[in-house]
């Protein structure tokens, strides 16, 4: 409590937020929680039925470069039936935090919807560990961690601090950005690395991330992974065309 309390009051002051519903600052993982978002980011994409979106969402309203592909449509359909304990989960967790989380990201001219990454990559759990040892509510590997800032020690792991990582976060969101010049490849460098990113471009003889992941170039983690960011979006941002309540 007395950390999102903190956080609160240094958005505040920064001028990102004027308030912000209290909640614990460690929300509690249900058992196997952490296991399960790791199966979800390993895996292709889910059995649920593709459908297409929901007729009253208007992708003209997102910042980022959301689109009505395949795969974002199945995973939409997935958060709205096999995964609605899940995602309930996320949006219960992401309250508190949508408002100034996504002040601080406008704030530094860069797309509010940047903060389903972290609810597609935590649940918005700072606890959160993977098993390549990324954690926190943003996922840092120690060495990213380090590199934008983060005290990454037995004794000490800002990556699992709320303030600190997003700082951090949005530093280098800004640097992918800079370098992928679009937000789709950006997202996409985020979840496997520019370097990775970059090979499997020059292989394929295409920049173009839906190119990529259209013609079976990726792994199924990097060919869902910004399909499930711009889902997650749709879905939070239009939860009563998929039977959820207005939170």
């Amino acid at each position: 409590m007395l950390r999102m309390v903190l956080y609160i009051l240094a958005m505040q002051s920064a001028g990102c937020a004027s308030s912000a519903p209290q909640q614990p600052a460690e929300p509690v993982a249900v058992p196997g929680e952490n296991e399960q978002m790791h199966e979800l980011a390993r895996g292709d994409a889910p059995s649920s039925p593709v459908q297409q979106l929901a007729t009253d969402v208007d992708l003209g309203v997102f910042e980022l470069p959301v689109r009505a592909h395949p795969k974002v449509e199945q995973w939409a359909s997935y958060f709205a039936t096999d995964g609605r304990q899940t995602f309930t989960r996320w949006r219960d967790r992401a309250q508190p935090l949508r408002e100034p989380l996504g002040r601080q990201l406008e704030a530094a001219g860069l797309p509010p919807e940047l903060i389903y990454v972290a609810m597609i990559e935590s649940g918005f759990l700072s606890q959160a560990t993977s098993t390549s040892g990324a954690a926190g509510v943003w996922q840092f590997v120690p060495a990213t961690g380090r590199a934008y800032g983060l005290t990454v020690t037995d004794e000490l792991d800002e990556r699992r601090d709320l303030a600190r990582s997003t700082t951090a976060a949005i530093a280098y969101f800004r640097d992918l950005h800079s370098s992928e010049r679009d937000w789709d490849r950006a997202l996409a460098a985020y979840n496997i690395g520019p370097g990775t990113l970059a090979a499997v471009s020059k292989a394929a003889g295409t920049r173009d991330y839906w190119q990529l992941v259209d013609g079976g170039h990726l792994t199924p983690e990097g060919a869902n992974y910004v399909a499930k960011i711009y889902a997650a979006a749709i879905v939070d941002r239009y939860p009563t065309a998929y039977g959820f309540e207005v939170r």
